[in-house]
């Protein structure tokens, strides 16, 4: 069937839809182990959501934000898989609600670099973690604006660094590097804002098919913009 073309987002809604059912179908195939390639197509599917359907998520969450679950703490979306997700660094001054974790991830996937989560100053971007048999344990995903070529950004001039930053964390300053470039620092080291989170095979899923369902919602004849229910169940 073609997508739905109504105004107010309701292309979008319907392709979430379809991404989530795609989703369900493909956990239903049976395959031998070494092909299944859950994670790869749980990560494009994330990927195309956070890609196309991300102008209505912004318009969700400005509208109801607040009721759809967009303004809630990690930890109370155990149906997201999310409650137990691990957050290794969030240095952002910010709300560590699911929206704005909404928004690191696709700042991450937006960066396909290959991010080393054990670096000192990892780089944007999103990577497998293996197991000991070598298949794919979680993903890390990370967003790092302050990073370029594994090191912090610095600029020739404070003004341009002032501008780069704006607001910074309590404790952080900008200073003069060994280089004489201005930087941020932090107890007298280089610093740099690092968002690192690492999602097991599991709550990737559990992600995709709740972000999906969220953003499928529209699809629904006189969707009173708050009431969710599950449209993509097996």
């Amino acid at each position: 069937m073609h997508y739905h073309q109504q105004n107010g987002h309701r292309i979008e809604a319907d392709l979430a839809l379809r991404i989530g059912k795609i989703a369900r179908q493909y956990a239903a195939i049976k395959l031998p182990v070494e092909e299944k390639f859950t994670d790869t197509l749980h990560l494009c599917l994330l990927q195309n959501l956070l890609t196309n359907c991300y102008e209505l998520l912004e318009a969700m969450d400005r509208e109801d934000g607040e009721f759809l679950g967009l303004r809630a703490p990690l930890s109370a979306k155990a149906d997201w898989g999310l409650d137990a997700v691990e957050i290794r660094t969030w240095d952002f001054d910010e709300k560590s609600d699911l929206a704005t974790f909404i928004k690191h991830l696709r700042n991450a996937m937006s960066h396909p670099t290959g991010t080393n989560p054990e670096a000192k100053f990892p780089s944007s971007g999103y990577n497998s973690l293996p197991n000991e048999s070598g298949m794919i344990e979680a993903i890390a995903f990370c967003d790092s604006p302050d990073i370029k070529n594994k090191n912090p950004i610095t600029y020739l001039k404070k003004e341009d660094a002032q501008k780069r930053f704006g607001s910074r964390l309590p404790g952080v300053s900008i200073e003069l590097d060994r280089r004489n470039r201005y930087g941020l620092f932090c107890e007298g080291e280089p610093y740099a804002r690092v968002f690192l989170a690492v999602l097991t095979s599991d709550q990737l899923c559990s992600l995709v098919l709740g972000l999906a369902n969220l953003l499928a919602q529209p699809t629904r004849e006189n969707w009173d913009g708050r009431t969710l229910i599950d449209l993509i169940a097996a």
